[in-house]
């Protein structure tokens, strides 16, 4: 799917990117619909995207958000992004990624907080700390310009599901901590897209989870 980028009034738009559906319920299921929406959310993105956008609304940080300065940071550390995407952009689309936006409102804080509610009360502040470290790291991978970042929406896609296989068989926690060193080699490149597969799910978590399916 080509992704391009689309400007109508104060509102910046990525067709091909990641938005978050609403949460239907707090249980594993709603939480997996949320996610694995992605994907197909994205494709009607792409077909509405010479429609008109909806205005622009102040997305700016707050509690829910890791401090911006961590961003910040990154952002300089980046050359190469620097030299492709600026530094308020950059930060806009980790707002987004954490708040939502325009076109749907809900964000990875909403979205850690239902994954939350399906884990062992025992087991949840470790969760906490685990899903707040996946989150900065996907936020920062996914708010890169397009043509250099490693996280793409097909795996937002996937991981969705993975998550709600994984909450059902009570194993998110272990599904966490895969996804987590998924992100990590695809940053360092030791692990390539195209291995970001339910199949790769199924054997490494033992998880019942269907196969990939394409969208259309």
């Amino acid at each position: 799917m080509k992704e391009f980028r689309k400007t109508s009034g104060s509102t910046s738009f990525r067709a091909g990117e990641p938005t978050f559906f609403p949460i239907r319920s707090s249980g594993a299921q709603g939480l997996g619909t949320t996610i694995r929406g992605i994907f197909f959310t994205s494709a009607l993105v792409v077909l509405i995207g010479s429609c008109s956008i909806l205005p622009g609304r102040n997305t700016g940080w707050d509690e829910a958000i890791p401090p911006q300065h961590t961003f910040e940071q990154l952002y300089a550390g980046d050359t190469l992004n620097q030299a492709l995407q600026s530094e308020r952009e950059y930060l806009t689309w980790v707002v987004r990624f954490y708040k939502g936006w325009e076109i749907f409102p809900l964000g990875w804080d909403s979205i850690q907080n239902s994954v939350l509610a399906t884990i062992d009360e025992r087991h949840r502040a470790k969760s906490e700390k685990k899903l707040e470290h996946l989150g900065r790291l996907i936020a920062d991978a996914w708010a890169k310009h397009n043509s250099i970042r490693h996280i793409n929406t097909k795996m937002l896609s996937i991981w969705g599901g993975v998550i709600e296989a994984a909450a059902e068989q009570k194993k998110t926690p272990e599904a966490i901590d895969q996804i987590t060193q998924d992100v990590l080699d695809l940053i360092s490149e030791t692990l390539t897209p195209t291995e970001i597969r339910n199949e790769r799910y199924r054997e490494l978590l033992r998880l019942k989870i269907e196969s990939d399916k394409p969208l259309l």
